[in-house]
């Protein structure tokens, strides 16, 4: 599969991307060309927008908006290699070929630039169960809880006092006592995945990033974690 035809792609070699914020030359080039060429933006974050094209098939282009401009690319090749090192674990997501390869180069004005092709996943609900339950395993895994003292965390009201959205603390509690063995065993592993992600991120010295915007879900309903890390010598965004 192809990405952006209209890119003058090339290899992934040792040298910086390029800083371009939505609002610089590059970047407002990129998000023209873009839509020239049919894509839609899903979203945007402080170092990169998502674009899709197709049913299946998300564009990641690295855009930060940062001191060093290659850190937030080199943060995300660390999640990237984390999840070729593990492939086949359902909550890490699939990336997809650009002429062979999962993320490629192009070129604006003589300036590179990054782009990651992976599988179309979705937003969590808002004010939905999933989100409550990443919210209090995210903060589990960074406390490092073993799963045993977290499932009694989460069948406990008091660490759902800080929750002030719907569903309310007694459904929330309620509904972690009366998961069925299989969802518990998902959500289990799911909470494994965070606690290994916040030690590897600590070695590699990236910063905690695990929140509600990070985790997504295919149409089975499965949470895939799409971006734990954040750089340590950036300002964490909220």
């Amino acid at each position: 599969m192809r990405a952006v035809d209209i890119f003058n792609e090339a290899e992934i070699i040792n040298r910086p991307v390029v800083e371009a914020d939505l609002d610089s030359q590059e970047g407002k080039a990129i998000v023209s060309q873009l839509k020239q060429a049919g894509y839609r933006m899903l979203g945007k974050g402080a170092d990169a927008t998502v674009w899709t094209k197709d049913a299946g098939t998300v564009i990641k282009i690295i855009m930060p908006d940062l001191e060093s401009a290659d850190t937030a690319a080199k943060t995300f090749y660390k999640f990237y290699e984390f999840c070729q090192q593990n492939k086949g674990v359902a909550h890490l997501p699939n990336f997809v070929d650009i002429n062979g390869k999962h993320y490629t180069t192009f070129e604006i004005g003589g300036k590179e630039f990054v782009q990651i092709a992976m599988e179309h996943l979705y937003k969590i609900k808002k004010h939905s169960f999933e989100e409550a339950m990443v919210w209090n395993l995210s903060e589990f895994a960074s406390n490092r809880l073993s799963w045993n003292k977290a499932l009694a965390a989460l069948r406990a009201p008091a660490s759902w006092e800080h929750w002030t959205a719907p569903p309310s603390v007694n459904a929330i509690t309620r509904y972690v006592t009366t998961l069925d063995p299989q969802s518990l065993h998902e959500y289990e592993v799911l909470y494994k995945l965070m606690v290994i992600l916040y030690h590897t991120g600590k070695i590699n010295k990236l910063g905690w990033d695990l929140h509600t915007e990070n985790v997504m879900q295919r149409n089975d309903g499965t949470l895939v974690i799409i971006d734990p890390w954040f750089a340590m010598n950036k300002k964490k965004h909220p």
